[in-house]
């Protein structure tokens, strides 16, 4: 399991202070484990903060595109899962982007720009400029982050061990 993730996730409130420290319990079971995954199961649940976890979660390695891409499909799948309304999803995908906007491509650029025009119009009271949710959906569907068949963190976790061989 990548620090990155898990720090990405709580920032942007996809996983909660319980639930991170419940997957450290979960990956403290495993032989071989990060050690910050030990210091994260052992703090309280009902008095620990983001900011006390985050601080396990430290990293001064730089994350490239290339690690950002592998981490992207997950993120996006947490975000889909978490916000079933998509006024919501809109919010938390802006949010997204402008936490990591030199990571997108211009391939996506085009979708990006236009999810936060639409939210800018919106807010002010005009209709926007994509018809929502079918534009939000088929982007959903097109890049494929729905696997339905597992469930939320068993994805994330194979995701995250597949990343880290």
């Amino acid at each position: 399991m990548d620090k990155k993730l898990l720090r990405i996730g709580l920032e942007l409130d996809l996983i909660t202070n319980y639930e991170a420290i419940k997957l450290a319990e979960k990956i403290i079971m495993e032989i071989n484990y990060p050690n910050f995954y030990l210091d994260i199961a052992t703090l309280n649940y009902s008095s620990t903060s983001k900011a006390d976890i985050m601080e396990y979660l430290f990293d001064d390695e730089v994350l490239d595109k290339d690690k950002f891409k592998e981490k992207n499909l997950v993120i996006l799948f947490f975000l889909n899962k978490k916000y079933r309304k998509w006024e919501k999803l809109q919010i938390m995908l802006i949010n997204y982007y402008y936490t990591f906007p030199s990571f997108f491509n211009e391939e996506n650029y085009e979708f990006w720009s236009r999810i936060k025009d639409d939210f800018s119009l919106r807010n002010e009271g005009f209709s926007g400029c994509m018809k929502m949710p079918k534009e939000l959906t088929e982007f959903i569907n097109a890049i494929n982050i729905c696997p339905m068949e597992n469930d939320y963190f068993s994805y994330l976790i194979n995701n995250l061990n597949e990343t880290n061989k």
